[in-house]
Formats: structure tokens, sequence, C-alpha cells
């Protein structure tokens, strides 16, 4: 879950970062649509089958990223829980039959662990002298680390794309603290040394396998909270540590309190901040290695966990289009998972402050327009007659359908015309029960119209002359 962004307020940053460099090149790549569930371990067989149809063969992703987590795997110190194992065995069996490959990020230090003299200053609200998932590992337990990979690759080998090596470790709620005395990257020197413990385990087991390091948060100051994306990555590039992986991830989200929040808008702090607009920061800090966007999305209710950014629905359609042609710019970016499949709430209220939704589904389960616009394959057809006299009613016809849903209804879609440059809307109407559609039009002349169901899809012009 993300918990980032309730400590960008209040903060002050401290310029450590590196310059972002040059502007990408305009669309120098395709980029591979990946998406995250959570919820998939946690589902019995039967009900996560149909989700997994879902995500292959409706949604079409290529990459599918599952969080794994090392204290349920491993709640006593060699005593490995085989039936976690084999819950994402089954899963990662049923992926590849949808035609997805599956990414595994192996997160959180169990109890036995934890450095427990840790504990004595917990983060404000959190008991002192408890153990929580987020305390730093010591570092006695590496070994056991590297054993919890090798036994993980070796039960999926030949079976898992890429096992991703923790989940955002440059926040305190992943690995605390960040910085202490008299270590002042602490964090990242820790995960410098947990990252070849993790790669040799996973390698031994399936060489084919691809180590991905990273998976930073985008935001960081430099205290015990919080590594800013670009200082983390230079202490694990100083250390060597490239040398440990095949790819390096990072989770370009715009800040909840950014004035622009569109995916190609510049971070109010660029030199501790790392967006899409800016990923030049990291990019040039590992130049021969593909990049994996693991993680982004644009919440549609109220998120405290995303320091209280939200959009509407439709915004959020149009971002996740604008988001994976931005990408495509960098050609070092090979995919870009959205965050999540559905929103999710700890109390099932939509209204829940401390929910994330994020999600292509709402908490009801309803499609959002996001949905379909990550799906790609959504149609929206215009047709009418080709010329009219001046003044005269036209009728126009169409339909906006799904290949997997059929005629989508009730959606609302626009009227628009052209002056030749820009598109301007007429009015506004609804789709009937078969996703079928008829509008009237006055030509005064010769003019071009379109449908469009925005954030979603247009269809192609539609030119009527006069006479």
């Amino acid at each position: 879950m993300k918990r980032w962004c309730l400590l960008i307020v209040g903060f002050v940053g401290l310029c450590v970062g590196l310059a972002a460099g040059p502007a990408p090149a305009v669309a120098a790549s395709s980029v591979a649509r990946g998406l995250c569930d959570v919820d998939l371990p946690n589902m019995t067989l039967a009900a996560r089958l149909p989700v997994i149809n879902e995500l292959g063969a409706q949604l079409h992703v290529k990459y599918l990223r599952l969080v794994f987590d090392w204290p349920t795997a491993e709640p006593k110190r060699g005593h490995f829980n085989e039936q976690y194992f084999q819950t994402f065995s089954s899963i990662v069996n049923e992926a590849r039959a949808k035609g997805m490959q599956v990414i595994l990020t192996v997160v959180w230090t169990p109890r036995w662990a934890s450095n427990r003299s840790l504990w004595k200053k917990p983060p404000f609200g959190f008991k002192k002298h408890h153990y929580y998932n987020f305390y730093a590992m010591k570092t006695k337990y590496l070994p056991d680390f590297h054993n919890l990979a090798y036994h993980l690759a070796k039960l999926l080998k030949g079976r898992v794309f890429g096992y991703e090596c923790w989940n955002e470790p440059n926040l305190w709620p992943y690995i605390y603290p960040q910085k202490i005395h008299p270590w002042d990257n602490f964090a990242a020197q820790l995960y410098a040394k947990m990252l070849p413990a993790f790669s040799l385990g996973i390698k031994a087991a399936d060489p084919q396998a691809k180590v991905i390091a990273g998976a930073t948060a985008p935001i960081g100051d430099f205290d015990r909270f919080r590594t800013s994306p670009q200082r983390f990555a230079s202490v694990l590039k100083a250390s060597g540590a490239d040398h440990f992986f095949d790819a390096y991830s990072h989770h370009p989200y715009m800040p909840g309190d950014s004035r622009d929040l569109s995916p190609g808008a510049p971070p109010l702090s660029p030199s501790t901040t790392v967006s899409l607009q800016n990923l030049g920061a990291l990019l040039s800090i590992f130049p021969d290695k593909p990049f994996y966007l693991t993680e982004y999305g644009y919440n549609t209710s109220y998120s405290s966990a995303f320091g209280a950014a939200q959009i509407g629905k439709t915004l959020q359609a149009t971002y996740l289009q604008s988001a994976y042609a931005y990408a495509a710019r960098y050609p070092q970016v090979k995919m870009l998972v959205w965050f999540l499949r559905k929103d999710w709430s700890p109390s099932g209220s939509f209204y829940d402050p401390g929910g994330i939704y994020t999600g292509l589904r709402s908490l009801d389960n309803g499609r959002k327009r996001a949905w379909f616009a990550f799906a790609g394959d959504t149609k929206l057809t215009l047709t009418g007659p080709t010329s009219s006299s001046a003044g005269a009613k036209v009728e126009l016809t169409g339909r906006l359908s799904s290949p997997t849903l059929g005629g989508l209804r009730a959606k609302q879609l626009e009227l628009q015309t052209s002056n030749g440059q820009t598109w301007k809307t007429l009015r506004s109407f609804s789709t009937g029960s078969n996703g079928d559609f008829h509008v009237f039009v006055h030509p005064g002349a010769t003019t071009a119209y379109r449908v469009y169901w925005r954030g979603v899809v247009a269809s192609g012009a539609h030119s009527i002359s006069t006479n």
C-alpha cells in the first residue's frame, strides 16, 4: 500500500539530486502495459480465475505484478509457509495460461529478521519496542534473504519473468529508518547489501529470470523518513550494485501537492522528485539498464496515502493514455505497470480517506473509463451522408462497442466539430441499449464531425459537404 505521500507536505527538500538531463526523444519506443493486483493472493480459486481471465483476455495485460510478503512466506526462521508459496505458483500458472508474464516483488521484514535496536525509536504514532514490518533487517540475516530468494526462484523456475527486490526502499514504510547516526545513507547502503544476496539467490535457482532493483518511490528528502530517488540510485551505483540486477524500476507518480498532476508536468521539487517528466535523472545513472516503471496511477477519490490528490474518472482515463505515450519517449523504458486493478478501501467505503482509488474498477466492481482506456480496443464508429443542402437536417449514426463486452450502453459521448486545427464539443448525448446512437446536425457549410468518448476513444472524422 502507498503511504509515501503522507509525508509530502511539511518537509523541506534538500537539493541532492542529479540534473534531469535532456528532454526525451519523441515516441522512440513502445511501452508494454502491466497491471498490479494486490487481491489475487487472497482470493479463492473460484474467485481468482475470472479475474485472471479479465486481465489476460479483456485488459490484454502483458505483465502482472504481484507482491510477495516475506513475513508470511517465512514466519519463523528457516520454516517456509509452503501453502503461501503454492498459492503464487498457482497464480503464475494461471497468468501464463492467459499470456501474461509475472513480476514478483518481495518485500517487508519478518519479526525474527528485524533489527530490534531500531524498535526504540519508531516513527511518530507507532509504539516503542513493538515490531513493525517496515523496520530494517539485521545484516546477519542476509543469508536468509538469499535462501528465500533461492527457494522462491527454484519453485517457479522458468515461469516468472522477473523478481523485484523490495518495494520503495527509499521510504520509511518499507525500510525504516532511512538515515541514522552516523550513517547518512543507512537505508540505501543496507539495500546495496540486500540486493546481491537476493540476486545471487534468484540467479542460482533460475539464471534466466530477471532481477529488478530499485522500485523507488518518486519523492524523498534527506532524513530518517525518505531518501530522494536520485540519491538512492547514486548510492547503489557507487556501491557497484549495478552488477547484481538486470533492470531498474521506479514509481514516477505525480506527488499529491503538485500544481499540475498531468503525466508530462514537471515536479515542484525536481532535485528530490522523479516523475515521468524528469525521469532522465535516473536514466542517466544507469544508462545501460532497461527501466521498468512498476507502479503508476491516479486516484479518483480522496486518498490520504497519496497526499490527497484526486481527479475525476474521465481525467484518470485521459492521464492513463497520456502516461503511456509520454513514457514511450524514453527508449530505456520498457514497461509501465498501472496500480491497481480495483480500488481498495480498509472499511469498504467509497469515502474512506485511507483507501486507494487508482483502480481501473471501482469498489463496487464497476468499470471506470480507465478500464477501457487501458484495454485499448474500444471501437467508436460514425456514419452518415457525405453531402446535404446547407442548413438541412442530417442524421448521423454510430456505435460504441468493446470486442469482449459488445455494445456499451448509457455511455456519455460528445459530438464535436473541427475548425481544421482543434475539435469543439457541440453537445453531449448517451448511447442506447446496444451502444448505438443517433444524432442530428444542420451543417451550414462543409463540416467535419466526430464523436468522442472522452479519455477513451474518438471516432474517425466524417465530413459533410453542402450545396
